[in-house]
């Protein structure tokens, strides 16, 4: 079959990642363009004072508040859980957590420690951040990707092998880029390739890989870095011998290895100061008494003049009415409400799988990672159900730390999650010291979360896969009557807090321009 240029690329991605297939593009001369664009709705006088229930604290939920209540809008959030945030969630001394076993864990980090048990990790091009901003919010430098972390796996040739990252990613990169320059170099893709192509790929691939001047991979100090640094006089360092090209692809050339190398992961990233779960707080402070906490939504119902909730206040029902809803649940927990949706948007509710995902926060008397391997953040991967580990870029050169000892998605969370806590740990720490030898000895507080067990969030975020949307997705999208939806499952950004603001902000200008266009129906609240 003939190879074209989108072939070829998708070739490139199959073994190099999107890293690869975004060095060559300026070599097939195709560019890239980034677009963002500023959330400035008009206030109008009709605006003013019309009620709206927000349904779930989340940061979807909070970002739709905060925005219609900028935009004169009387806004009541309903939240089932005790504090604010959903999935934005913090863990430090003092969290304490029951979950729907039954089983209650209390955090006993020392003062100033802390992990992020929800989303972590924010890229520089995302809106977040603009809200961070906004709320004074600070946020710091998150190193992401790190070359010095290791790649441990239980399977092929390398099976219990500690090694560099930039050790098995060099030689991969190597193998790859000489087959591919291989292939190139013998014109066989000569028909749909000029001359001028063909030279721009080679020298390309030359770069990608540190190919030698014949187009062989040798393994070099910038492909693969030092078995011994290089120091002052003499001492011109020594580069290890490359790995067997048959050893390194029997390797999982697939999630494991790419997942950091994707757009969305950029080798530095940017986190919140003091946890992610400041963002929330930030939000609440700005909503202050208009959440109301404690408040699990059990109906959904609406007619002409506007939207009628029953909720729990207290252990009692309550019954509120508003004009119009933004309902930023759970899918997870939307399906269990009683409403008048249509068959149709019911079944697309029971369609959707959530992820199930988990993390373990491990506190450590020792830097070990930092003083004994010189890792200084990043994640260090492994096959094992652990996946990966993930180090802090707080407190470096401290004494003591936290890290995450697993961030587990798929099979892997559910097999953790289906465990006790005690499990969970004991499944870190005999999996963790394989990479780390002091794990055990060094441990002293551990909590982890499984998302799956979390009351009033059941899951992590929906699983759409990576393809085109099914069609459920665009009917769950859809408002219902005066209610909008919102929420990281109604966006392309699933999983990501950037998702849930977009999604919010969709909400909010489809509400705010029917509120314009049409009289005030004044529905009353009502308490039974």
């Amino acid at each position: 079959m003939a190879t074209t240029r989108r072939r070829f690329l998708a070739l490139l991605a199959q073994v190099g990642g999107a890293a690869a297939v975004q060095g060559a593009l300026p070599a097939l001369g195709f560019g890239q363009a980034e677009a963002s664009e500023r959330f400035t709705p008009e206030r109008n006088a009709r605006a003013r004072g019309r009620k709206v229930l927000v349904l779930g604290s989340g940061i979807a939920g909070m970002t739709a508040a905060y925005e219609l209540g900028k935009l004169g809008y009387d806004v009541t959030v309903l939240e089932a859980a005790a504090r604010p945030g959903g999935r934005c969630f913090s863990v430090r001394r003092g969290t304490t957590v029951t979950d729907t076993d039954g089983e209650t864990q209390v955090c006993g980090f020392d003062e100033g420690l802390y992990y992020n048990c929800g989303p972590a990790r924010i890229p520089g091009f995302h809106v977040t951040l603009d809200y961070c901003r906004e709320l004074d919010v600070p946020v710091e430098m998150m190193i992401n990707r790190n070359p010095l972390a290791w790649d441990y796996t239980t399977r092929g040739p390398l099976a219990g092998r500690r090694l560099r990252q930039k050790e098995v990613e060099g030689d991969q990169d190597g193998y790859i880029a000489e087959l591919l320059a291989k292939a190139v170099s013998t014109r066989a893709l000569d028909a749909e390739l000029s001359a001028e192509d063909r030279a721009n790929l080679l020298d390309y691939l030359s770069s990608f890989g540190w190919l030698e001047k014949d187009g062989r991979y040798a393994g070099t100090a910038r492909s693969r870095g030092y078995a011994v640094q290089p120091g002052a006089g003499e001492q011109d360092g020594q580069i290890g011998t490359p790995l067997p090209r048959s050893a390194v692809l029997a390797r999982e050339l697939g999630f494991r290895h790419f997942f950091l190398r994707s757009p969305f992961q950029q080798p530095v990233m940017l986190e919140i100061v003091g946890g992610t779960d400041r963002l929330a707080h930030a939000f609440a402070r700005k909503l202050g008494p208009r959440i109301l906490l404690g408040a699990p939504v059990r109906e959904l119902h609406q007619d002409a003049r506007g939207v009628r909730v029953v909720h729990g206040v207290q252990g009692k029902l309550r019954e509120s009415r508003a004009e119009f809803a933004v309902c930023a649940l759970p899918l997870t927990r939307l399906r269990d409400v009683v409403s008048d949706f249509s068959a149709e948007r019911r079944s697309a509710l029971a369609s959707v799988n959530y992820e199930m995902a988990g993390k373990i926060g491990l506190q450590f008397g020792r830097r070990f990672w930092e003083e004994d391997d010189r890792i200084f953040g990043g994640n260090s991967s492994t096959d094992m159900t652990i996946t990966q580990i993930m180090y802090p870029s707080t407190g470096m050169l401290g004494r003591k730390g936290v890290l995450v000892g697993y961030y587990a998605f798929g099979p892997d969370a559910l097999e953790l999650q289906a465990m006790s806590p005690a499990q969970r740990l004991e499944t870190a720490l005999a999996q963790g010291e394989k990479i780390h030898p002091p794990y055990r000895r060094s441990f002293e507080h551990a909590f982890s979360v499984a998302w799956g067990k979390m009351p009033w969030l059941d899951g992590s975020w929906a699983s759409w896969g990576e393809s085109q949307r099914p069609p459920e997705y665009a009917v769950l999208c859809k408002p219902d009557g005066r209610i909008q939806f919102a929420g990281d499952a109604f966006s392309h950004e699933t999983g990501w807090m950037a998702g849930a603001i977009d999604s919010a902000r969709r909400a909010v200008l489809a509400i705010h321009a029917r509120a314009s266009a049409e009289p005030a129906s004044h529905a009353p609240e009502v308490t039974r």
